[in-house]
């Protein structure tokens, strides 16, 4: 984790839920998880900003204690699928990369989430190269299934 006076990031994966925004139902569905829960995960730090990782899913939370939650998303990864406990998939629904810019403003902070054009053709083929089919379909996609 990396901790300024206003700033906590961490990949995160430090919390007891798997993820932190994010939360899979045994239908293998993706939803927000709840605010007292995301509350809870983050009673300890201290830090008004918290940026994690993770899930790549690009989102921003504000909770009601004032706090700022940000995850940019993934520059190389937009979807991937797990298996366990239940199968599911995490999807941002295009290939774009992505990553967010933040910006201290008078009154607060500003949060823009960007979206890269690359050649996630390219990427595809390496993953294809490599006898990841899987992959090549998340790079190209960014779609779990």
């Amino acid at each position: 984790a990396i901790v300024s006076d206003d700033i906590f990031a961490c990949h995160g994966d430090l919390f007891a839920a798997p993820y932190l925004l994010e939360q899979f139902e045994d239908s293998g569905s993706v939803v927000l998880r709840g605010t007292a829960e995301i509350e809870a995960s983050v009673a300890s730090i201290a830090q008004p900003v918290i940026l994690s990782g993770h899930s790549h899913q690009p989102r921003t939370v504000s909770l009601p204690s004032g706090r700022l939650l940000v995850n940019p998303g993934s520059v190389g990864l937009p979807a991937y699928t797990m298996e366990t406990p239940v199968a599911y998939g995490m999807e941002a629904g295009s290939p774009h990369a992505r990553y967010a810019v933040l910006s201290r403003l008078q009154h607060g902070w500003q949060v823009e989430h960007v979206q890269l054009l690359y050649d996630w053709e390219h990427a595809a083929d390496i993953a294809r190269a490599h006898q990841r089919p899987d992959w090549a379909q998340w790079l190209a996609s960014g779609r779990a299934r």
